[in-house]
């Protein structure tokens, strides 16, 4: 599975995971948090002309900025996010994607349910609510800037980003 990312800068990247922080303080049992939202993940093996084509789409956008409004936990499971507001470049280049490879795309991807956000941490142990609203409590809403998009190989161990390209 090919995981198409917008990347969030180290600014973004350091807020968020010294929220995460401050509400797990022994974060040595955390995964390191890699910043940025999820744009369409591509299921078939062979991406070497997806990767190709969505080079050529990207290569139409500049560089924009995004606004972390909220932190929200999904209902049926234990996954705390970051969301930001809604973003006209970053929608558009989903769509793009989507709509020359929905039916190539996973099912949150592919159309209508997909939904940008940053997922900080999975706390299957704990209740998600609780650490929601202690991270809402000490969130404070930013902007941020997506200078990059990744191609992120997902594999058993973790994950290995193959290219990237650059927005102008």
């Amino acid at each position: 599975m090919l995981c198409v990312i917008a990347k969030l800068d180290e600014e973004a990247n350091e807020r968020l995971a010294s929220l995460r922080n401050a509400v797990f303080p022994d974060s040595s049992a955390l995964p390191p948090l890699y910043g940025h939202i999820t744009l369409v993940t591509y299921l078939p093996e062979d991406h070497k002309a997806f990767v190709r084509d969505c080079g050529d789409i990207l290569k139409a956008f500049p560089a924009f900025r995004v606004r972390y409004e909220r932190i929200g936990h999904f209902s049926l499971g234990s996954v705390i996010f970051a969301q930001p507001s809604e973003s006209p470049y970053l929608s558009a280049i989903h769509r793009r994607i989507a709509e020359k490879y929905g039916q190539d795309l996973d099912q949150w991807t592919r159309g209508e349910d997909w939904f940008p956000h940053t997922t900080l941490l999975s706390v299957p142990a704990a209740d998600p609510d609780d650490a929601r609203r202690a991270m809402q409590r000490l969130f404070v809403p930013f902007e941020t800037r997506i200078g990059r998009v990744e191609f992120s190989l997902v594999g058993d161990t973790g994950f290995t980003v193959l290219e990237g390209a650059d927005l102008k």
